[in-house]
């Protein structure tokens, strides 16, 4: 009969506390949106300089390439001496001057 007098405590038994509910996170699609719109910008300002650099190439019509297409193809001596003897050095000399100033003032306009 003691022990009905005293009963002895049930071993507590401590259940796995569970982690208290997180919310979940919430997706922010700023981040994403924003670096299309840079990546965006930065590739349509690359295609207008490049439209640009373009405009700056010589044409077709180029006065310097018209004088070579008029130059004999063949491989006679005479033939090739006569086409160096059209044009003076000094001409060929103030040519590249002329380009490298064009040249120069291009660098200098970016």
């Amino acid at each position: 009969m003691e022990n009905s007098m005293n009963p002895t405590p049930a071993p507590v038994v401590s259940s796995p506390s569970s982690p208290p509910h997180e919310p979940e996170p919430k997706t922010s699609y700023g981040a994403l949106i924003g670096m299309l719109v840079v990546v965006a910008a930065v590739v349509l300002a690359a295609w207008y300089f490049l439209g640009q650099r373009t405009s700056l190439w010589p044409s077709s019509e180029d006065a310097g390439l018209t004088e070579l297409e008029t130059q004999s193809t063949s491989t006679d001596p005479a033939v090739i001496e006569a086409d160096l003897m059209a044009e003076s050095p000094d001409e060929f000399d103030d040519e590249l001057d002329e380009a490298f100033a064009e040249l120069d003032a291009s660098f200098e306009s970016q």
